[in-house]
């Protein structure tokens, strides 16, 4: 799950999804004010990555999911449990 801080503009929850994590992302980055080539120059990859996990067609890590969220500034949460209990 990713989701934004206190004080960021954009509040979203995914529940592992591909497609809602790279929406999610997507989202909080445009909300950031920032390019795809200025996120993954703060991330130190390829504007190309970013541009593969913004539309879900690039598997992403939760080491870089919380690189992507600090970069963003925003909160990485993660939850355990069951569906039911998760959502």
């Amino acid at each position: 799950m990713l989701a934004t801080g206190p004080t960021s503009p954009v509040a979203g929850e995914c529940y592992g999804s591909p497609k809602e994590v790279a929406s999610l992302i997507r989202r909080t980055r445009v909300a950031a004010g920032l390019t795809q080539l200025r996120l993954a120059r703060l991330l130190g990859c390829s504007q190309s990555v970013v541009a593969r996990w913004e539309t879900g067609d690039h598997e992403i890590t939760l080491r870089t999911m919380a690189r992507i969220a600090d970069a963003l500034g925003i909160e990485l949460l993660v939850r355990f449990g069951e569906a039911s209990e998760v959502r």
